[in-house]
């Protein structure tokens, strides 16, 4: 059973500042995937815990949940020694949104609810990539190789993005020679521990944004083909992970954005849960990143054409929200548009999304074997 993730932070927001020329170059390459996210609803009466998840716990009280734990004091350890009292397990520190989270028994879900050291409790959401569903994709296998898109977005011949670090959140980077030596790290959320891709979405994403061309002549070269990749592993061979997962790498690119001159950010996937942005984790991470001097670029997702289709975290005003562009393979502007599978806003919140469309039909990048 899957539920909403919400969590209710008491704070002020101020308007995302303008974006660099290196921040808009990037943001225009990226592809949206669609992912599985928890459904929405009310708070819980006490205002700690989602009722859904209250009533899979009562349903299946033998189970063991996963759920993303806010501390009422965060410097305290009272929540954690409670949760091993319970027979749980913390598995994640997540200080970027002042908790942790946990595997616990079921049964044992009112005990932490009711505690006075904790705030809120939700379930931790699950997190899958996927690739366009096939009927998406009927027609588009006939569809030109992309070779303009470059041309089209009038990216200067000039500009390379040498020096700048560009983490890219997915499934991992494998070895290729248009990246060179220019992965600075692979980091390892998952049990590979390798940092390597096993699904294909990350090679392709780290090729376009930083691929020199080397293997065609330049002619599938990236958007920035001196930037630096920092590659950040969340998702295994089956393209799936968790909000934790995710929380706890952005916590991860935020700690070592001056080792590596982390500048961007790129997150493209998310989930499609609609509670508001001022209540939901993940959209509280990626502002704790952007605060830390990251620009964050998010895709906007593949659930279009309907209206208020973003997914999270592509709703928060404080990230580049991208959506996908067909170009109809030409470079001038007049026969563009939006791609049908991406998503459309306006977000939940009522806020005008995607900031920007970009080409994300016929892209040509590397893959991972």
């Amino acid at each position: 059973m899957s539920m909403s993730l919400s969590l209710p932070f008491d704070r002020r927001r101020a308007e995302a500042s303008a974006t660099t020329r290196t921040v808009m170059v990037l943001a225009i390459v990226l592809a949206a995937v669609v992912a599985t996210a928890p459904l929405p609803g009310s708070s819980h009466p006490r205002g700690k815990a989602h009722p859904a998840l209250l009533r899979e716990a009562h349903a299946h009280p033998g189970s063991t949940i996963s759920v993303i734990v806010r501390e009422t004091t965060p410097a305290s350890t009272e929540a954690e020694e409670l949760i091993h009292r319970l027979r749980g397990n913390v598995t994640h520190d997540l200080f970027l949104v002042g908790g942790f989270s946990a595997r616990l028994p079921a049964g044992a879900l009112p005990t932490l609810i009711d505690s006075p050291s904790v705030d809120h409790v939700w379930g931790d959401g699950p997190i899958r990539m996927n690739i366009l569903d096939l009927d998406l994709l009927d027609g588009m296998d006939s569809v030109a190789a992309n070779k303009v898109w470059r041309q089209s977005i009038r990216l200067p011949s000039s500009y390379t993005g040498a020096g700048v670090g560009v983490a890219v959140l997915d499934t991992g980077v494998t070895r290729v020679a248009d990246l060179g030596n220019r992965v600075s790290v692979r980091v390892d959320f998952t049990p590979d521990h390798d940092g390597y891709d096993r699904y294909g979405h990350g090679t392709h994403m780290a090729g376009l944004v930083a691929g020199d061309g080397a293997l065609s002549g330049g002619t599938w070269a990236g958007a920035a083909r001196k930037a630096n990749i920092i590659s950040v592993k969340v998702a295994g061979k089956d393209g799936s992970t968790d909000v934790s997962v995710v929380i706890a790498a952005m916590q991860w690119v935020t700690t070592h954005r001056a080792a590596y001159n982390i500048r961007i950010l790129n997150l493209s996937f998310g989930t499609d849960a609609i509670q508001p942005y001022l209540l939901g984790p993940l959209d509280f991470a990626v502002e704790q990143v952007w605060r830390s001097g990251i620009a964050v670029i998010v895709a906007a997702g593949n659930r279009g054409p309907l209206p208020g289709t973003i997914n999270k975290p592509g709703d928060d005003p404080f990230v580049i929200t991208v959506g996908a562009a067909d170009i109809k393979g030409t470079t001038g502007t007049s026969d563009d548009v939006v791609a049908g599978f991406s998503s459309r806003g306006p977000t939940h919140d009522l806020i005008a999304k995607p900031d920007l469309v970009a080409p994300g039909i016929g892209l040509v990048s590397h893959r991972a074997p």
